[in-house]
């Protein structure tokens, strides 16, 4: 869809980013939803596509039910924040839904606290910990408002959502549970109609 956008803008030479978000403008809070579907140029789309497409697929794939509120929440929350108190000029770009998610991740092995989680939160830890220079006002054609409002809105998510999706042991091995009950069942029966030896019956030993 963002490449589809940039394309368009291309073939047809027109520039889109009048339809970004502008701060504390009534007429900039469409940007909101715009925002990240717009890039400057090329090289800001490529910078934001593997990243939005490698993180949004984490967070699908391991946290499935949160997904898509969690998108949501990212759009608005982050648009809503950094229209409220960036500075004088529009905003677009991909790159606080980049730093939403890696946040979420993140954060979500912090407070979850399991195995898979917590590596996850490594793997993020690992490809995108230079996202962090991203936080600081260094470049002034840089939205670090937006950075920060996305990574604030990830680690709230992660947070308030931090007892969903959680694997269960019965979900992870069904088929071990399965198994575990008929041997149980069997152990049962066996100890109901088990018959002592006699004292007439040699016990067997067996060398170690």
């Amino acid at each position: 869809m963002i490449w589809l956008i940039k394309i368009l803008e291309t073939l047809l030479e027109v520039n889109l980013a009048a339809y970004g978000l502008f701060p504390r403008q009534v007429s900039g809070l469409l940007g909101i939803v715009t925002a990240p579907f717009l890039h400057g140029d090329y090289l800001h789309l490529i910078s934001n596509t593997l990243p939005v497409f490698l993180l949004s697929t984490f967070s699908f794939y391991a946290y499935p039910r949160v997904a898509v509120p969690l998108t949501v929440w990212l759009f608005l929350a982050t648009g809503l924040w950094t229209w409220s108190f960036a500075r004088d000029a529009y905003h677009i770009g991909a790159s606080g839904l980049v730093y939403g998610y890696a946040s979420f991740l993140f954060f979500s092995g912090w407070f979850r606290r399991e195995r898979e989680a917590q590596a996850l939160s490594l793997v993020v830890v690992f490809l995108y910990s230079g996202l962090l220079l991203g936080l600081v006002p260094a470049d002034n054609h840089i939205s670090w408002e937006s950075h920060l409002s996305g990574s604030v809105a990830g680690l709230g998510f992660a947070y308030f959502f931090r007892q969903t999706d959680v694997p269960q042991a019965s979900n992870l091995h069904p088929e071990a549970e399965a198994w575990s009950e008929e041997e149980n069942h069997e152990i049962r029966l066996n100890h109901i109609f088990y018959t002592p030896p006699n004292s007439s019956q040699k016990r067997q030993i067996w060398p170690k």
